[in-house]
């Protein structure tokens, strides 16, 4: 119909640049890290548009909705949300600058995000520590973006200042994923999601728990080599060794956030508190047999002595199995369960359209991209504003 108005044309947001520059702490109790972080996006022919140039170095603009007219582009950028933030980051660069005909908006912060860690196979997990920005601005709204990662091929993980590199590893791939968070059945919001990721290093805890623990449960068949007559001897080793396990067992299980489930270091931890506590009830148990207790003796040491070997080489396998697998997602974050996005594994130069005056070095970049992409909205231009923002 013809008094109808056309739906507002969104603004094109293009992330040209995304960087960790410092990654400060990893909170894995609290599941937190803090981080400084830059982006920076680009505003296609919005110079353009004299509208959009209002405001400009302010970091908010003046002008309000009632105001009429087009609203200027810090009206855009100061809509910026960091979705995971624990509380509003520390702002240390917020720059909308003219370039020839586009407009650049750069953004730095430092502050604590959250993050769910996945610690199933703790301690040979691998994080990814992950950012989310958005634009408070709907899609169904009068002052839509249109947020892409197309032209993102300058991404980086500062890897000098990564000062955890004794207790992680820092992977140096990326992943760039735009997505939408639907907040009512008509309201649905862009954001850009930047994720880098790191391995840890188990070789603290296998040595401080998994290592000890093997020794003690190993240590509990040391009662085969005391007298049967000589009962609290016997009960003594295992009921001292049992104790000690569990010390260890509660200081591993303050080492991570409290979970519903149980990790591989806990599992054998348990398998070995287990194989103490079958030797304690073993001390009753052989004092009540009355024929040939040297022979049911010498077939008790055998079983658990089997016992003991056999459900070492499984942990062993499934340790050395979490490792490959976390060394491997490390090299080449995929993540398949992943619906809406998938990663794109290619070796490009980090010389940019953008910045030419970057290096040339060849490197590796994961970028995700969405799988079914919609259909790009016109961009917004000067001659195109839409009667809706009046």
């Amino acid at each position: 119909m013809e008094g109808e108005e056309s739906p507002p044309q969104p603004l094109r947001l293009d992330l040209i640049r995304a960087e960790f520059r410092q990654i400060c702490s990893i909170d894995l109790v609290g599941q937190t890290f803090t981080a400084r972080l830059y982006f920076e996006f680009l505003l296609g022919d919005a110079a353009l548009d004299a509208e959009l140039l209002k405001d400009m170095d302010e970091e908010k603009t003046s002008w309000k909705p009632k105001d009429g007219g087009g609203a200027p582009a810090r009206f855009y950028t100061q809509h910026v949300s960091w979705m995971n933030a624990a509380e509003p980051p520390v702002v240390l660069v917020n720059k909308l600058v003219e370039d020839g005909k586009d407009l650049r908006f750069s953004i730095e912060v430092h502050g604590v995000f959250l993050q769910r860690f996945e610690c199933a196979k703790f301690p040979f997990d691998i994080q990814d520590l992950s950012v989310k920005v958005e634009f408070q601005l709907a899609n169904q709204g009068r002052w839509p973006v249109n947020i892409s990662a197309e032209k993102t091929d300058n991404c980086d993980v500062n890897d000098a200042h990564f000062i955890w590199d004794n207790e992680y590893m820092l992977g140096k791939m990326v992943s760039i994923a735009v997505r939408e968070r639907r907040v009512l059945p008509t309201r649905t919001y862009q954001h850009v999601q930047f994720s880098c990721f790191v391995q840890r290093k188990p070789f603290f805890y296998l040595v401080n728990v998994s290592l000890p623990n093997m020794l003690f449960a190993l240590m509990a068949g040391v009662q085969f080599f005391v007298s049967l007559d000589k009962v609290a001897e016997r009960a003594g080793i295992s009921l001292t060794l049992l104790l000690v396990c569990a010390s260890y067992y509660q200081f591993s299980a303050s080492l991570r956030p409290r979970i519903g489930y149980f990790t591989i270091l806990d599992e054998h931890s348990l398998c070995c508190i287990w194989l103490v506590i079958v030797m304690v009830f073993w001390v009753g148990i052989i004092t009540s047999v009355k024929s040939n207790p040297e022979t049911v003796e010498l077939v008790a040491a055998c079983c658990f002595c089997g016992t003991w070997f056999l459900m070492h080489c499984f942990f062993l396998v499934r340790f050395w199995m979490a490792w490959r697998l976390a060394k491997a997602f490390l090299a080449e974050p995929l993540k398949e369960h992943d619906r809406q996005a998938k990663a794109i594994l290619c070796k490009q130069s980090t010389t940019s359209a953008f910045y030419p005056e970057a290096s040339r070095t060849s490197r590796s970049l994961t970028r995700v991209v969405k799988v079914a992409p919609t259909p790009k909205p016109k961009p917004r231009m000067a001659f195109s504003r839409s009667k809706s923002f009046t």
